[in-house]
């Protein structure tokens, strides 16, 4: 499988987002020089984007041999774990969670769907943490669900009452049982 076309692709593309990220640090130099923390991020992300960067070019050196490539990943890999701990860690620095565990920040946003079919994750990105579906399909789909459960709920009750359904939704309405 010739994999240069992506590789080809991909490292170019690596190193304009590392462009921009510098573009964006020297725009913010003033500011992020006091402050240690937003140095130390910086260089993460700066890493993020030169590491793949680098990888796919050592990939495009010598596509037919893989030893070479692979060799060359494992070389880069360690160096960035390296780097990574001579810059403490990870671009954002990991906290506690309530349980006493290592968590990186964000992961208390993470959910699963809670449509009856569907188990898909999400981020829930909503101020006051109220995300309950991953998309709104599910969200109309379970609502229609929920919607269709409560009439045939109401059907049951005008049934055994024998209420016709007009009668039952005004006594509902009304807040009579």
């Amino acid at each position: 499988m010739d994999l240069s076309a992506f590789y080809g692709a991909f490292s170019p593309a690596c190193f304009a987002l590392l462009g921009l990220w510098l573009v964006a640090v020297q725009v913010r130099l003033p500011v992020w020089e006091k402050d240690p923390e937003r140095r130390r991020r910086s260089y993460g992300v700066a890493l993020y984007f030169a590491l793949p960067g680098l990888m796919s070019m050592f990939a495009l050196i010598d596509v037919q041999t893989p030893v070479f490539w692979r060799v060359s990943f494992g070389i880069v890999a360690v160096s960035g774990v390296v780097i990574m701990a001579l810059v403490r860690g990870f671009p954002v620095a990991p906290r506690n969670d309530d349980t006493g565990r290592r968590a990186l920040p964000g992961v208390d946003r993470l959910g699963l769907c809670e449509a009856s079919p569907c188990r898909n994750a999400y981020l829930d990105t909503s101020t006051n943490r109220s995300r309950r579906y991953c998309s709104d399909r599910c969200a109309t789909r379970a609502n229609v669900a929920a919607y269709r459960a409560r009439k045939r709920l109401e059907a049951d009750r005008s049934d055994r009452t024998g209420l016709a359904a007009d009668s039952a939704q005004r006594a509902s309405a009304n807040g009579e049982r």
